[in-house]
């Protein structure tokens, strides 16, 4: 809703589309959203922080990666990000990357 809204209801009225009644809710339904908005706006940043506090961290999701051999796929992460062929090694493979 916001501004277009007063000259569709007049129209809307002067066609007999709306009745009086509902020409005034539409009106004043526009000019309390029109007030509302920049406030629930400026109150999204603070109530997101108070919500996150108070919220249960979830554990972070991470990729798994094998534990004692290198990659070699072409789904590896690292082939995929840089466009190079060169294994992708896990933090527990003894074996050096090229």
């Amino acid at each position: 809703m916001g501004e277009f809204t007063f000259v569709l209801a007049r129209a809307g009225l002067v066609s007999g589309s709306l009745s009086p009644g509902l020409y005034g809710l539409v009106l004043n339904t526009a000019l309390i959203t029109m007030a509302l908005t920049p406030i629930v706006a400026g109150l999204t940043t603070p109530v997101y922080g108070w919500i996150s506090r108070r919220r249960e961290r979830d554990p972070v999701q991470t990729i798994n990666l094998p534990t004692g051999a290198c990659e070699t796929t072409s789904s590896s992460p690292a082939r995929v990000a840089s466009g190079r062929t060169s294994p992708r090694c896990s933090p527990g493979c003894s074996s050096p990357s090229s």
